[in-house]
């Protein structure tokens, strides 16, 4: 698995992976060929979610507009996790790519189905 480094450089190590952590939330961030996966590990909700942000802003700068959002380690997602997933996948709109997620389960999955927004974000790999 490959990693990125933090700053808006091309190198990549193979050895390291950008990861954020605060109050519950861990966002691991791999670079792929031609596409970047995002995991997330704990809760996303209203104190966490800027964390999403942090994570996607510096991939969507560096021109990486397919993002996969692992979910399958969240163990908790409340209407502030939705609506910052919902954020996210406009601003990789607006830069012609596109946001999936994979790993779908629990209370984001319920929050998908109740909410209507499930066709919102296509599974991914």
């Amino acid at each position: 698995m490959s990693g990125r480094t933090l700053n808006n450089s091309s190198v990549y190590s193979p050895s390291r992976a950008v990861r954020h952590t605060r109050a519950g939330l861990t966002v691991r961030v791999d670079d792929r060929a031609g596409y970047s996966v995002v995991r997330l590990s704990g809760e996303l909700d209203l104190l966490t979610r800027p964390l999403l942000g942090e994570a996607c802003a510096p991939l969507l700068a560096r021109g990486i507009a397919r993002i996969v959002i692992d979910v399958a380690e969240l163990a908790f997602c409340d209407c502030s996790g939705l609506n910052a997933l919902i954020d996210q996948q406009r601003a990789v709109r607006r830069h012609g790519g596109a946001l999936l997620l994979t790993g779908v389960h629990g209370t984001l999955a319920r929050l998908l189905s109740i909410t209507g927004t499930a066709d919102t974000f296509p599974e991914g790999p």
